[in-house]
């Protein structure tokens, strides 16, 4: 989790810190050549790092939240703590860990782990106002804190000081009697403006930005008290009744790269509009066109969420339309049962394959289903069933001349942002179109290419 937070910085938004520290280069992340400037951190004779400086005064301070407050700046106090230790007394980068909820989002301006490491930047004082509580039972569930931070930077190339004013806004879940980091943003006080208005959305909830922090890149199978799969039942059901069930719930997808060349990949329904597929399948694509099994043609509104590295993509269609499948718990997974699955290989739309499950496995990159059943081109991003109709994975891949090794992208991969979009309304959904995102003119003659496969639908 460390690198991915390190590493995830959008440089549009990077050019802002960099403009306010007068113009310095952006260089690999380095933690060497120790600074000498002040600081408001000091070493005490036992060793210990503490803040020596503080702006709250727990007593004068105005808040709705006044209870909470010492137990933030408590919090705030050990994570800026944390990262003197990190930045200037070489501690071990694992030390920061335990300051964020696993799979935390990343800032989506710029990290304070980043102007750390890069600008060797201190904290000399912060103040900060809870500007928000959100409670479940009685209890708080997350707070967001807005932190006013005065932090000095060492420019890299001249060594030079200079203090600069910063807008830290920290969502907060509390944990073991303290808090832990869900999201951030961060950026400077010459764009506070701009910073507050996030703020103020991140506020009023689910929004295009928030929204995005946390969908567009992350997969990641979550701990949940969710059950998935029909708990009611262990019997399995006939081939034909799952194919019955799921058939039009599964979809093709056709992706023109240009007005000449064109994808083929399946895809199905994880709620209604709603179409979970590879990544690969739409890569690189103008446009996307969904296909149902009724040879009806519907133009997708754009791209939802998408991890190359993990392989899924979630689309939306400009129509709410079809209905969900049913996702399955791929905790109880055995080999050698019986799976199934429905895809377009070669562009044979909505075939059936049958096998069982080889094996279970991490490639490193996502959890993975090691099939018996032939997946080929067309095959990506179709359902797995198991034997009760029930979707655990995504087909991917299969290595060809080499038998039946073939692959699905675990369902767990996609357990949370099912749970999301399902509570969210479909127009306020937001998608961004393939044209932009992989920088690619539309296709011309979108009607005509449709044809080629069935009716498009306006």
């Amino acid at each position: 989790m460390f690198k991915k937070r390190r590493i995830r910085i959008l440089t549009c938004l990077l050019i802002i810190t960099v403009s306010i520290l007068s113009g310095c280069s952006i260089n690999k992340f380095t933690k060497n050549n120790k600074s000498n400037s002040n600081s408001s951190i000091s070493d005490s004779k036992n060793g210990k790092i503490t803040l020596t400086t503080s702006k709250i005064d727990d007593q004068t301070k105005n808040s709705n939240y006044d209870t909470e407050k010492k137990k933030v700046k408590e919090f705030l106090d050990k994570y800026f703590k944390k990262y003197y230790e990190w930045g200037f007394n070489d501690a071990s980068p694992s030390t920061l860990d335990e300051l964020y909820v696993k799979d935390a989002m990343p800032s989506n301006v710029i990290s304070f782990e980043y102007l750390v490491g890069k600008y060797k930047c201190k904290v000399n004082d912060y103040d900060f106002d809870i500007a928000k509580v959100d409670t479940q039972n009685g209890k708080i569930t997350s707070l967001l804190a807005k932190v006013n931070m005065n932090v000095n930077a060492t420019l890299p190339d001249t060594g030079q000081n200079k203090d600069i004013k910063l807008l830290y806004a920290i969502e907060l879940i509390p944990y073991k009697n303290t808090y832990q980091v869900k999201s951030f943003y961060l950026d400077t006080k010459d764009n506070i403006k701009d910073q507050e208005q996030k703020i103020e959305e991140k506020q009023n909830g689910y929004n295009d930005k928030t929204k995005a922090n946390e969908t567009v890149t992350d997969f990641t199978p979550k701990d949940s008290n969710k059950v998935y799969g029909n708990v009611q039942s262990n019997s399995e059901k006939a081939i034909e009744e799952i194919i019955q069930e799921n058939d039009p719930k599964t979809v093709a997808l056709l992706v023109p790269n240009g007005d000449t060349k064109y994808a083929i990949g399946s895809g199905f329904f994880i709620a209604p509009g709603i179409v979970a597929t590879n990544y690969h399948v739409i890569d690189g694509g103008c446009n996307a066109l969904i296909r149902t099994n009724d040879a009806k043609i519907y133009e997708a509104e754009g791209i939802i969420a998408a991890d190359k590295t993990v392989d899924i993509a979630i689309i939306k269609v400009k129509k709410k339309i079809g209905q969900p499948v049913q996702l399955g718990d791929v905790s109880k997974i055995k080999k050698g049962e019986k799976a199934l699955a429905i895809g377009s290989p070669k562009g044979l739309f909505n075939t059936v394959s049958t096998g069982i499950i080889s094996n279970i496995w991490n490639d490193g990159k996502a959890n993975q289903i090691q099939i018996s059943i032939p997946i080929t081109h067309g095959n990506s991003g179709g359902p797995l069933f198991n034997s009760k109709g029930e979707v655990l994975g995504l087909t991917t891949s299969g290595i060809e001349a080499e038998g039946e090794l073939n692959f699905a992208v675990s369902i767990e991969h996609i357990y949370d942002i099912t749970d999301k979009l399902n509570k969210t309304d479909f127009d306020s959904i937001k998608a961004k179109k393939l044209s932009d995102v992989f920088n690619k003119k539309p296709i011309s003659n979108l009607k005509a290419f449709a044809s080629k496969f069935g009716t498009l639908m306006e």
